[in-house]
């Protein structure tokens, strides 16, 4: 039988990384555009507008000024979502980053520092990696 006293410690553990995660996408915000930065709109990880910015010159008309705010709104709420679970991924233990793997939380991208070894990669290996197929057409 597991320890009690542990499963509690782990889920008090895990509720401190929720709610650091909670903080972190309230405050880190994200930035939607449409129409060559003429609309604006910051949102934060919990997907709230912060802010609309709108070029004056914009706003003579009204049509068009009203598809560029909703399609800031609907890239800022997209990038919010994404902002969400790179968050998450990079801060719940079960998720650590590997440090073959450096992520930028602001541009929302990760790139390989350097190639990891077979035994390294977190996943099954669903092939023999000394194996080449090669395929030949006529």
């Amino acid at each position: 039988m597991k320890d009690p006293l542990k499963m509690m410690r782990q889920v008090q553990q895990m509720q401190e990384k929720m709610n650091k995660v909670q903080v972190e996408l309230e405050t880190d915000t994200v930035e939607g555009t449409a129409g060559g930065g003429a609309v604006s709109v910051i949102a934060t990880g919990t997907q709230k507008v912060v802010s609309v910015t709108i070029d004056p010159a914009a706003a003579s008309d009204t049509e068009m000024l009203q598809d560029l705010v909703v399609a800031a709104v609907n890239e800022a709420m997209e990038k919010s979502k994404q902002l969400a679970l790179v968050i998450e991924a990079t801060q719940l233990g079960e998720r650590d980053v590997p440090d073959y793997l450096e992520v930028d939380h602001s541009k929302m991208t990760a790139k390989f520092a350097r190639i990891p070894h077979l035994n390294e990669v977190p996943y099954p290996v669903q092939m023999e990696p000394h194996l080449i197929v090669e395929y030949y057409s006529r």
